[in-house]
């Protein structure tokens, strides 16, 4: 009896050897299948970049032999149709053998708090790593080939100075994306945490992503690209679209309605101060490292445009402008405010705290308004129009920046000058009897002109509006002859205001000088008596 539970132990226990033994088999034959089909591949693609190296060198000294270039790019088109997808397919599956994407919170066994989330990516090991090494290159090398081709076909010779998308990012961020989306359905009305989790799942595998896949892309030869930039551009384009699909689409529908405009009005100023916030928060995750101190500067430096959820208006001119009537009409509703109180005419020249925060800019700073003996009101009225610049800092196409700036912070000023005209009219200035008061009175309105002024050409002199301003003026197809002052920004409102300020100092002198006049007159009437 003893003897067949011993045989049965052990013909149990061999079975399991020979089964273990197969796997090993198993698993070995499909590494050295999938190696082999990894070469093949890799064989594919450098034969079709060879191909396209010919291709070039013919456009160029036979740039008339379209049938011929025609006729072999048809052909490979063909083989790309069938290679890309089960490129795609394989390593979406090595991805998911690897347990990608991971889950996007974890808690600690017996804590609340949140620990840091698993990057299998740092996890491979062995032969995954190899496979997953292999395949990313195959991808860098296959969307290498396609942009090359697209370039050629358009005429467009060179690699691009800067390339921060990657499909092999991308299929990293999709599958995380569809799991984020889970989670945003259930926060619509608190967006803060949708920006709060894109953060720290970006945070938290930069590290990981930076030392795996970097190698990697510099291998592929794939030259200035960034792995960094690439993974923290993809999951804020991730973001961008969520937005665009499922929150601003909605909010502009309902913009549309007049009893829903206040609702809307403040979901929408709250979600772009997030968004500002969140760019920041991205961008500096991509220039920790290198440029840490760029980073941290408040200056109108535009790091990384690229990298910002302001791309969504760039696309969607409609919004836009919505989104520029908003800013507009909160920014007037604050400067109404102000001028309910008459001391904001009042010239002092007490510390200007009052209006001072940690966030103004060089630019800001550079002018007082006790350098030109001007009201509060002035220094207050400058401040919301640099705050709306600020605003679309970030935002990467300039022409959209130059329309969002020139609807915004340009009509604010226009406005603000109409406050100025109508405040010098209602002024009155007698001959008979000039008045100290209105005289001080004309004089803070003259010295408001000017200090705005002043603010003015420093920022038209700034190298961000003169880009701006030429690329303006490019759009427009402007000439130097058609618009006056046409190399500043704010040109025409600089003009508008030193015509004003010599205009109303003529009337003041006008005035002094009638009264003058008078008082002689009436003198020498006294003296002839």
């Amino acid at each position: 009896m003893v003897g067949d539970l011993e045989d049965a132990a052990l013909y149990v226990m061999s079975r399991q050897s020979r089964s273990m033994f197969s796997e090993k088999l198993l698993t070995s034959s499909i590494s050295k299948d999938a190696g082999i089909k990894q070469e093949k591949l890799l064989h594919s693609i450098k034969s079709m970049n060879d191909i396209e190296e010919v291709l070039r060198n013919v456009l160029k000294s036979h740039p008339r032999w379209h049938c011929l270039l025609n006729s072999v790019d048809s052909r490979v088109d063909k083989i790309m149709a069938a290679l890309r997808p089960q490129v795609f397919a394989d390593h979406r599956a090595l991805l998911h053998s690897l347990g990608w994407p991971p889950k996007l919170v974890t808690s600690k066994m017996g804590s609340g708090q949140i620990s840091g989330l698993p990057n299998p990516l740092v996890l491979m090991q062995g032969d995954k790593r190899e496979s997953y090494s292999h395949s990313f290159v195959a991808l860098c090398a296959l969307q290498h080939l396609q942009t090359q081709r697209g370039e050629r076909q358009l005429n467009l010779l060179g690699w691009k100075e800067f390339n921060t998308q990657l499909w092999a990012i991308d299929e990293l961020v999709s599958p995380i994306a569809s799991r984020m989306e889970y989670h945003f359905s259930k926060w619509a009305d608190q967006p803060e945490f949708m920006f709060a989790l894109v953060y720290k799942v970006t945070r938290d595998f930069i590290g990981g992503v930076d030392d795996v896949l970097q190698p990697l892309i510099d291998k592929a030869r794939l030259v200035s690209c960034s792995a960094k930039e690439a993974w923290v551009s993809a999951m804020v384009q991730m973001l961008s679209g969520y937005l665009a699909k499922r929150v601003f689409s909605l909010l502009s529908e309902r913009y549309k309605e007049k009893h829903m405009k206040p609702d809307v009005i403040s979901s929408w100023l709250h979600l772009i101060d997030l968004i500002i916030a969140f760019d920041k928060q991205m961008q500096s995750l991509v220039n920790l490292d290198t440029c840490f101190f760029l980073a941290e500067s408040e200056r109108f430096q535009g790091l990384s445009r690229g990298i910002s959820v302001l791309t969504i208006f760039c696309d969607r001119l409609e919004w836009l402008k919505v989104w520029a009537k908003i800013e507009l009409k909160n920014a007037w509703k604050k400067l109404k405010t102000e001028l309910k109180e008459e001391k904001a005419w009042m010239i002092c020249n007490k510390d200007r705290a009052e209006f001072r925060t940690d966030s103004e800019s060089v630019h800001y700073l550079m002018f007082t308004k006790e350098d030109h003996n001007a009201p509060s009101i002035a220094e207050f009225s400058v401040k919301i129009a640099w705050e709306l610049i600020e605003r679309c800092q970030t935002m990467p196409v300039i022409l959209s920046r130059v329309q969002f700036i020139r609807s915004t912070a340009g009509r604010f000023i226009w406005h603000f000058f109409k406050i100025l005209l109508l405040r010098f009219k209602t002024t009155e200035l007698h001959s008979d009897n000039p008045g100290d008061d209105a005289i001080i009175r004309v004089c803070g309105v003259i010295n408001s002109a000017r200090f705005v002024e002043s603010k003015l050409q420093v920022w038209s002199d700034d190298v961000e509006f003169l880009e701006m301003k030429l690329a303006e003026k490019d759009f427009n197809n402007t000439r130097e002859d058609d618009v006056i002052d046409n190399d500043f920004f704010y040109g025409e409102e600089i003009r508008s205001l030193s015509e004003m300020e010599t205009n109303w100092l003529m009337d003041i002198i006008v005035v002094l000088l009638q009264s003058i006049r008078n008082t002689f007159q009436g003198v020498c009437a006294k003296g002839s008596l």
